[in-house]
């Protein structure tokens, strides 16, 4: 596969990154959006389960694959086979949220990319395809940035997703002390994490660079006292194709057992998304919530 990217394209200008990757990928749905919140049209892939258009009254859980730095919603393939090769009873969904966003608002010029990610993507998923409307039945999966984004995201949104699963999360040794949006802050003020399941699974191999952020974050939850999954993997290093063929399997078990086991509602005929703007969501995202006209794209 060869995914179809810009080669000119600068990091810092969002104006020159890949939105629209129309990549084929097997037994996957490529779809294009308006976004409101980024003003521009955005590609995602879907894969739905075989028999999804037969069961028109039950509701699919959904697992959200984030994708790394200079990357786009294609990048899922090595994540994909495995999950083609498994089948199971849920989503697959692998939006493109900006080749170096960072999964935040406005780190690269105007991008915000976890608004467009939680506030407006996700709720058009919600009321496009029939999946479960709850926390209970999403899940997140991500490499690198994505794999930091996946983390973050579980602690900070802990009311809508119930598990995370990262490969080789871009984490730093430092936790960032004084900084509100870390992995690190969300875990530490959001005490919900030890009420309420979050399933936290990772991985990274140990000739990885980033072997030491993610060791530490690890111990981390394990002084917090907050039960995780750890894989350091000793053969591998940052490479994605390897540590899917060796883990994918794994994590993929973790997200949908903790899915599958959540009372989740699983047979409603309509439903709506139950994920709303915040009230630290600039103005504007709030404002542009809805999709935009896809023939625009």
């Amino acid at each position: 596969m060869t995914i179809a990217l810009n080669p000119r394209y600068d990091r810092r200008k969002p104006e020159t990154w890949t939105w629209v990757d129309r990549t084929t990928l097997h037994g996957c749905h490529h779809g294009v959006v308006k976004s409101r919140v980024l003003g521009r049209c955005v590609g995602f892939n879907i894969h739905l389960p075989p028999d999804y258009s037969r069961r028109n009254e039950y509701r699919f859980p959904v697992v959200y694959y984030v994708h790394g730095a200079g990357e786009t919603e294609s990048s899922v393939e090595s994540f994909l086979s495995v999950w083609r090769d498994m089948r199971p009873d849920a989503i697959l969904i692998s939006p493109n949220c900006g080749m170096h966003s960072f999964y935040r608002d406005s780190i690269q010029g105007p991008v915000d990319a976890e608004s467009w990610f939680i506030r407006e993507f996700i709720p058009h998923i919600d009321n496009t395809y029939r999946t479960i409307c709850l926390r209970e039945g999403r899940s997140l999966s991500g490499w690198s940035m994505g794999g930091e984004a996946s983390l973050r995201f579980a602690f900070k949104h802990a009311d809508i997703f119930c598990a995370s699963a990262a490969f080789r999360a871009a984490l730093s040794t430092r936790s960032a002390v004084g900084a509100s949006d870390t992995v690190y802050s969300h875990v530490e003020r959001d005490s919900r994490l030890r009420t309420r399941q979050v399933e936290i699974w990772m991985a990274i191999g140990m000739k990885d660079m980033l072997i030491g952020g993610n060791r530490s974050f690890s111990k981390h939850l394990t002084e917090l006292q907050i039960q995780h999954e750890f894989h350091a993997v000793p053969t591998t290093g940052h490479s994605r194709i390897e540590m899917c063929a060796l883990l994918a399997r794994d994590a993929i078990n973790t997200l949908t057992n903790s899915m599958f086991s959540a009372a989740a509602p699983r047979s409603a005929p309509t439903a709506h998304s139950d994920i709303e703007p915040s009230r630290d969501m600039s103005q504007s995202a709030q404002t542009s919530r809805v999709i935009g006209d896809a023939s625009e794209c």
